[in-house]
């Protein structure tokens, strides 16, 4: 008998209510306005309208407009539902941060590479509007004792078909990516870098950011 054990938790919920014209006109604004900052684009990235990543301009964190204020606080409520295994007492003491948040906008063939979130705890992404047949999310299994074995016993990635409305949340550290989105009509998504702190210090957490000091 095999036992499959360590599993990876994938949250998903659908948001019904959230203002998804006003979250889509600002998304086209920062588009408008923003300007690139990020040491990796390239002017061939610059050019390819197929695929846009917020987090590559310098244009503010999502989670601070107004449009996103709905956004916040459902991803609040979730967040302590993703942790539903923790205590009271744990969850209490927790303090959770929206500590990057961004937008992506694909279409026409426009993808997203494989890659993870180091920077955060627990990721999230949340869909404003998808068109029928565009990319999916996909899950990438990570690497353990099996992947190495000479037989073929590996995990398939696992796929997420979007809905509008669609809330998922995972960590930060599993790896992920986006089909190819052929309609025309872009697919947009938001993606928010969660951080877990304590307001005191606990060995092996990340302590409140309060405490920090930045230096010179």
């Amino acid at each position: 008998m095999i036992e499959n054990i360590f599993s990876i938790p994938i949250y998903k919920t659908i948001i019904q209510d959230y203002p998804k014209e006003a979250m889509i006109d600002r998304c086209k604004k920062y588009i408008a306005e923003a300007k690139p900052c990020a040491k990796s684009l390239t002017p061939r990235d610059l050019k390819d309208t197929r695929s846009y990543f917020g987090d590559t301009f310098n244009g503010g964190q999502l989670h601070n407009f107004p449009e996103f204020d709905v956004l916040n606080d459902a991803i609040s409520k979730h967040v302590k539902l993703y942790f539903a295994d923790a205590t009271e007492d744990f969850l209490r003491d927790l303090n959770i941060y929206a500590q990057k948040s961004w937008f992506v906008r694909v279409k026409s063939g426009g993808s997203v590479g494989m890659h993870s979130h180091p920077n955060g705890h627990v990721s999230c992404v949340f869909y404003i509007d998808v068109p029928d047949k565009c990319g999916k999310l996909c899950f990438s299994a990570p690497e353990n004792c099996v992947t190495n074995l000479p037989i073929p016993m590996g995990y398939d990635d696992y796929e997420i078909v979007p809905q509008n409305g669609m809330l998922i949340l995972f960590p930060s550290s599993l790896e992920h990516y986006v089909l190819n989105s052929m309609p025309d009509i872009p697919r947009y998504s938001v993606s928010y870098d969660l951080i877990c702190a304590t307001p005191l210090p606990e060995e092996n957490y990340c302590l409140d950011p309060s405490n920090w000091k930045k230096l010179k």
